[in-house]
């Protein structure tokens, strides 16, 4: 009993509370994310292959334009946020493999949690590719590593916020998406 109660000590240690992120969007509780990515599986697995299956394919090219144009601006934005911010370039390449200790950073740690809050928004509004490709007839284009891609990047990001908040979260997932997704959704 000891020992669990070491682990559970160990694991509390562990998850970091901030009242301000956790009292954002999304982030407050997990109730949002389990339904909307239970409306996700749904939709996608069951409802809309059924509505789609006597119906030609919708033509949303002009959604879909839109809807991309959105999302490279969005992760743009995100992008450029954390380069006009003061000081968090020269922080991100000072501390990105240790976490500054001095506890003087405090405005930079918001920022970057801010940004992360942005681009967990980003992931959600990501589901959106999978309802495109359903409403367009693409169905070959919705395998499960699609379907667990988006899961879990929305479910990472909820728990990276709720629960860990590291600094170093921020490079190493967020930075290399800016540069894949965004002239991925151009191509679209």
């Amino acid at each position: 009993m000891n020992g669990m109660n070491e682990v559970f000590q160990l694991i509390h240690k562990e998850f970091k509370s901030d009242n301000m992120i956790d009292s954002w969007l999304f982030i407050s509780s997990p109730w949002p994310i389990c339904i909307i990515l239970t409306v996700y599986l749904t939709f996608v697995l069951k409802l809309g292959p059924t509505f789609m299956k006597t119906r030609e394919p919708i033509n949303i090219k002009y959604i879909m334009l839109f809807y991309n144009l959105m999302q490279v601006v969005f992760n743009s934005y995100i992008l450029v946020y954390q380069f006009i911010t003061p000081e968090l370039p020269s922080y991100l390449w000072n501390y990105s493999c240790y976490p500054d200790s001095t506890g003087t950073k405090n405005y930079i740690t918001q920022e970057l949690h801010k940004a992360s809050w942005y681009f967990s928004v980003s992931k959600i509004m990501d589901l959106f590719d999978t309802v495109f490709f359903i409403l367009r007839k693409k169905d070959s284009h919705v395998s499960f590593l699609h379907v667990y891609h988006h899961i879990n990047m929305v479910v990472t990001c909820f728990f990276h916020l709720r629960f860990i908040k590291s600094k170093h979260f921020h490079l190493y997932q967020r930075f290399p998406n800016f540069f894949l997704s965004d002239p991925l959704e151009i191509i679209k």
